[in-house]
């Protein structure tokens, strides 16, 4: 069991930001969900796919990570496979359309 000074070093104090014009947050701060949430914004917006995101919330109780969107986005579209690909490159855990899905990170 990890020591409460251990817990705290992989916190970060500010629990929501926006990023590439994204809001993102994490329920209890975590650093490496943030990362994750992070890298995936820097993906989706190098494809120019940030317009159809809302919001991106990571669940630290239950470790998965979701994705609010537009409400005329559509899954099974160009757009949403792009998207996609981006969270399975850079976030852990996701729910996506009522599916989970592990990504490549370590």
């Amino acid at each position: 069991m990890k020591s409460d000074a251990m817990k705290e070093k992989n916190l970060i104090n500010q629990y929501s930001i926006t990023s590439f014009g994204i809001p993102l947050t994490t329920r209890h701060g975590i650093a490496k969900e943030m990362a994750e949430m992070i890298n995936f914004s820097y993906l989706v917006s190098s494809m120019g796919l940030q317009k159809y995101l809302e919001s991106v919330f990571y669940d630290s109780v239950s470790c998965c990570c979701s994705f609010k969107f537009l409400p005329l986005f559509e899954n099974f579209s160009q757009a949403s496979e792009a998207i996609k690909a981006c969270a399975l490159e850079s976030i852990g855990q996701f729910d996506w359309f009522d599916s989970l899905h592990h990504g490549n990170v370590d």
